[in-house]
């Protein structure tokens, strides 16, 4: 959906440095993580990230389990779109 070329607001490029270092379809956050990564107010995670979803920038999962089998929930994970915005606002940032 996204060629590297989409405008974010402030807050959505924010929210998506949450996902830095991980790989595109791994790597699933919770709006707890994605808050304690990204420095975002707590009111405006959920809405921010569904944005971010919007965009097909992350996607939604349900059923994740951790790496040791336990169950973890639901969570955002980056999209390939999202690696490739988050490649660019990193350039951009230096």
């Amino acid at each position: 959906m996204s060629d590297g070329s989409m405008r974010l607001s402030d807050l959505e490029a924010q929210c998506l440095t949450a996902w830095q270092g991980m790989n595109p379809d791994f790597g699933y956050l919770s709006f707890s993580v994605i808050e304690s990564r990204s420095s975002l107010p707590s009111h405006q995670i959920r809405r921010v990230t569904r944005a971010l979803a919007r965009k097909g920038l992350v996607a939604y999962a349900r059923g994740l389990f951790t790496d040791m089998g336990e169950p973890a929930g639901a969570g955002y994970g980056l999209t390939a779109s999202g690696q490739q915005h988050l490649s660019k606002l990193e350039k951009a940032n230096g």
